[in-house]
């Protein structure tokens, strides 16, 4: 008698209705809500990678590049248990592309494994050039408020 094991690996699906909900020359503020699909676990962790885009004048030889070391993230890149960050330090009228990963704990085995990539969702945006100080500290100010509401609870 064979006896065959199916081993079924359900990675999460992509992150819904990401956006940026704030944007000025240096910050960004990007919110998610949960994939449908949580996969195999009902913890659902996200990663953001940030990209600079390619100029209009570029198009032919178009390379999109990682963002700086300078780039900030809060609370983290990698890892969030929660469905929103703040990305600092970006460049004035720069396209940026982020993209967001959801995961859970099957998704490295299923890459390392069977090279199955993570599900993301993508949010393209331009920086602009003349601060709005007041809404970024309000949108900082909001955001810390939320982690810390989101700590007690713990």
């Amino acid at each position: 008698m064979i006896i065959v094991y199916l081993l079924l690996l359900v990675l999460p699906s992509s992150p819904r209705n990401a956006k940026a909900t704030f944007v000025n020359q240096s910050v960004v503020e990007i919110r998610w809500r949960s994939p449908l699909v949580a996969g195999d676990s009902s913890h659902v962790f996200y990663d953001v990678e940030c990209r600079k885009s390619c100029n209009i004048d570029d198009e032919n030889n178009c390379v999109e590049k990682p963002c700086s070391g300078d780039v900030k993230y809060e609370p983290y890149k990698e890892g969030l248990n929660v469905t929103q960050v703040i990305v600092t330090n970006l460049m004035p009228f720069i396209n940026y592309i982020f993209k967001v990963y959801a995961t859970n704990r099957v998704s490295e085995i299923a890459k390392r494994k069977h090279g199955v990539g993570r599900n993301f969702t993508t949010i393209t945006l331009r920086t602009s050039g003349s601060g709005e100080w007041t809404l970024q500290t309000t949108s900082i100010v909001r955001f810390i408020v939320i982690m810390i509401s989101q700590i007690l609870l713990l």
